[in-house]
């Protein structure tokens, strides 16, 4: 039988080849972790130098911005945006970048819808100023405070969807018009208080007692 010997210099060179293999491929995975994830530094910015840039970086990234402001705590930049690659767009420009599911332009479109539909005949807005007309205590002005209101008579009536304001009411108003202008928003249901101590209003809303009835505006 025979034995080789392996001399202590090829053991040497076999170890130091394979320190050398590992050494190679932590350097490789070290610089593709940083090609994966750089590193940006945030400018320091002046209110009016962010709004430049937030300008410059909106031309940059078009569609895939959504919207941006200056945070005054840090003096920096920031910008909402909607994927990725204009989130490093930001952060290379040196802004902070929030990535977000909706760009400006669906959350512009998302506004006009909603304001279509506020301003439909009936359908009252919070903050909006009203007018009200009831048989006892006749006309009297006041403010929409709340939208889908739910109220509880005590009398075993629970009423859902109803508009709450400011207006004053007194009994035998119920069913008075309650108006905005020259548009009719909703029907006097019930309240609270009276017209000498003040007190609020609940309504029901016009397109609701409109298609009970089969009936529309105009």
């Amino acid at each position: 039988m025979n034995h080789r010997r392996t001399s202590k210099k090829r053991v040497t060179m076999a170890i130091g080849a394979v320190a050398a293999v590992v050494a190679a491929g932590v350097t490789f995975q070290t610089a593709n972790a940083s090609q994966e994830e750089p590193s940006f530094t945030v400018r320091t910015l002046s209110a009016s130098a962010a709004g430049n840039l937030a300008s410059t970086l909106g031309k940059d990234v078009g569609g895939d911005a959504a919207g941006a402001y200056y945070d005054a705590k840090v003096k920096a930049l920031v910008m909402n945006v909607v994927d990725a690659a204009a989130a490093d767009a930001v952060r290379k420009a040196g802004g902070k970048a929030r990535i977000v599911e909706n760009s400006f332009a669906e959350l512009k479109s998302a506004r006009q819808t909603l304001t279509d539909r506020a301003t439909i005949p009936g359908e009252a807005t919070v903050g909006m100023k009203v007018s009200r007309s009831g048989s006892t205590s006749q006309v009297h002005e006041g403010q929409v405070t709340g939208l889908d209101a739910t109220v509880n008579y005590g009398d075993g009536r629970i009423v859902n969807g109803l508009s709450q304001t400011t207006v004053c009411a007194e009994p035998g108003d119920s069913g008075g018009a309650l108006f905005a202008g020259d548009t009719a928003v909703g029907l006097t249901s019930g309240g609270s208080g009276d017209c000498s101590a003040g007190g609020e209003t609940f309504f029901q809303p016009v397109p609701e007692a409109l298609e009970a009835f089969g009936a529309e505006i105009g």
